[in-house]
């Protein structure tokens, strides 16, 4: 029997929601957004904030109607330094926020889970103070709306991918570290009915990187653990669960795909379809010889395709990269988007009538969050 799949944002009915747009949101000091979801209203951007003035990091929570008009910015009170990194529904309308702290008078960072209602008020904050430094990068939603997340812990010797369940309250059911002698850190997380699949980075002795990845059941144990890559830099960014069980992982590659006929190879997108016993069903590099890529979103369609957000570079100009690509990896269409300076699409959600994606994109008025919204045809 087919386990049963759990995905974040995979499937939303909001069909009076087609119109595209393409908005900038923020005030204007900084803001770098990590994601975005739906509500009863329109959509929920959630964004690390960074105040010049002050010299401090804060979260920050952007509401938007269903056409992308801001109607709240919302700075939350939160002690320390904040550093958001990815965000989730939460029961009852509400949204969690994942990251990390700096508490005041320290220069540590401490793994950092808030919970908020759907007026955006505090539920609770979760946060230990452990030696080294804890980052959390990615999250995953359980079946009972509670969260298992990745990241980063950093001790004086090395770098370890950290893994961390919660319940429902805060509360730390178990974490646990993975990884070799090398540095790893885990980026992003997806969950069957069994378990859950970390991806991410590992650094070697070359000063190049791997792909990582990592299976655990929903007690944190370790199944196994590998990596992937070539003789140069490779790293998975995001991951999910197909409707056909199987996962997809995506990121980016240096070491495979199209080269010129100098023998020079741009970066190129990179996925990877697998078991949830690690047996590799695919790999697919998406590039080619004029310009670099890479994938840092990813969302599963019902029909098994599959939408792929991330950026496009020409030298030193960085566009939004948006993709929607066949269950074999084989790209339908692309668009980029040139907003400002410097884009970048982070990550993304399906709609039940197309695909949003957020990052943020740096112009007149700096860094702000951005938010693109398009139809399934990209348009």
């Amino acid at each position: 029997m087919r386990p049963q799949l759990f995905m974040i944002g995979a499937l939303l009915s909001h069909p009076l929601w087609s119109q595209s747009f393409d908005g900038t949101y923020g005030s204007g000091t900084g803001e770098f957004a990590v994601g975005t979801m739906t509500t009863a209203a329109g959509f929920r951007s959630v964004a690390t904030h960074y105040d010049h003035a002050g010299a401090s990091h804060e979260a920050m929570v952007i509401a938007l109607t269903g056409s992308g008009q801001q109607t709240q910015l919302l700075t939350l009170s939160l002690p320390g330094r904040v550093f958001i990194q990815a965000t989730a529904p939460a029961p009852g309308s509400g949204t969690y926020l994942l990251g990390s702290t700096i508490p005041d008078g320290r220069s540590d960072h401490d793994a950092l889970l808030v919970r908020l209602t759907a007026t955006n008020s505090v539920v609770w904050t979760a946060t230990e103070d452990l030696p080294g430094d804890q980052q959390l990068f990615g999250v995953a939603l359980l079946p009972d709306g509670s969260v298992i997340a990745t990241g980063v812990e950093r001790t004086t010797t090395k770098h370890d991918v950290l893994v961390m369940r919660f319940d429902l309250n805060g509360g730390v059911d178990w974490r646990t570290t993975l990884g070799g002698a090398l540095d790893e850190e885990g980026n992003a997380i997806a969950v069957d009915g069994n378990g859950a699949l970390v991806v991410g980075r590992q650094m070697n002795f070359g000063n190049t990187s791997d792909a990582y990845l990592a299976r655990l059941d929903l007690d944190g144990d370790l199944a196994w653990e590998t990596s992937w890559g070539g003789i140069k830099d490779e790293s998975f960014r995001a991951v999910t669960i197909t409707p056909g069980g199987y996962f997809v992982a995506v990121g980016f590659t240096d070491s495979y795909g199209d080269t010129t006929y100098l023998g020079h190879r741009f970066r190129h997108v990179w996925l990877m379809g697998l078991q949830a016993d690690g047996d590799t069903l695919w790999t697919r590099a998406i590039g080619d010889t004029l310009f670099d890529r890479a994938g840092y979103g990813l969302s599963s369609i019902p029909n098994g395709d599959l939408y792929v957000a991330g950026e496009r570079v020409d030298g030193v100009d960085r566009d939004g990269l948006l993709m929607r690509i066949d269950p074999a990896a084989t790209p339908i269409w692309e668009r980029t988007m040139d907003h400002g300076t410097y884009d970048h699409l982070g990550s993304v959600i399906t709609l039940s009538n197309g695909v949003l994606a957020t990052g943020w994109s740096m112009g007149a008025l700096g860094h702000q969050a951005w938010v693109v919204r398009r139809d399934g045809s990209g348009d």
